[in-house]
């Protein structure tokens, strides 16, 4: 389609669009962010966004990268029904600590330990519009979940802190001054027959824990999602035009 008739093609795709009553699609309760690796994971390199140490129970501390490009992880924080579901893909694997350079991939996990896990995990009845916290989420019943990696399935639940609180939602987290997000996890294996493994057991300086960045995703407007709607139907028809 020429530029000089890329307009009132377009105008004619719009009222199209609305005379046979397409509509923008609904917009999905609560906002979501895309996450990052934080800045101060204490076993960085490589970075992450989640640590599970002794994940496989092997004594391999296990982190994943969610700034990787095999990775897309979000979250959506409804704080009307006070819920927060945490879900996508991670690349990560047993942290080798790649500065020391000896028998670790590229990519600094140890060898044959790397991999995408899939994530969904929700955080209920969480108290929201503190002045310290977006979110603030209490014991380990608030929160639920699994993972599968390696081609293994797990099931994860909340654990919470020493103060009770199992996931906090804040701004100005260990240096980084943007939104956090950070808690505890228990991992165990699901059979998937109805039965798990016991809950993996930490020893000392082991740990089970999101800790990600935060970014708003910026909502599509109306305009954009009518302007794609006319676009497509005005090449639809010129391209039936020119069968």
């Amino acid at each position: 389609m020429k530029t000089a008739n890329f307009l009132p093609a377009l105008a004619i795709g719009l009222t199209s669009a609305i005379t046979v009553g397409i509509a923008a699609p609904e917009a999905q309760a609560g906002t979501i962010y895309s996450l990052g690796n934080h800045p101060d994971g204490s076993i960085a390199d490589p970075g992450y966004g989640l640590r599970m140490d002794n994940l496989l129970e092997d004594g391999d501390k296990y982190t994943f990268d969610f700034d990787n490009a095999l990775s897309s992880m979000t979250m959506v924080f409804d704080e009307v029904a006070g819920t927060i579901n945490i879900s996508g893909d991670a690349y990560g694997g047993a942290d080798f600590n790649a500065r020391k350079g000896l028998g670790a991939d590229s990519d600094g996990y140890k060898d044959g330990t790397t991999g995408v896990a899939s994530f969904d995990f929700d955080y209920t009845g969480l108290t929201t519009g503190s002045s310290s916290y977006e979110a603030v989420a209490g014991g380990g019943s608030t929160g639920t979940g699994s993972m599968s990696f390696m081609g293994i399935d797990f099931d994860l639940r909340a654990k919470a802190d020493g103060g009770g609180n199992s996931f906090y939602f804040a701004t100005d987290h260990r240096g980084f001054a943007g939104l956090s997000g950070w808690g505890w996890l228990e991992a165990r294996v699901d059979n998937g027959d109805g039965t798990y493994g016991d809950w993996i057991e930490l020893g000392n300086g082991e740990y089970q824990d999101w800790l990600f960045t935060a970014e708003k995703v910026p909502e599509p407007t109306m305009t954009l999602g009518l302007l794609a709607v006319g676009g497509l139907l005005v090449s639809r028809r010129k391209r039936n035009s020119e069968v």
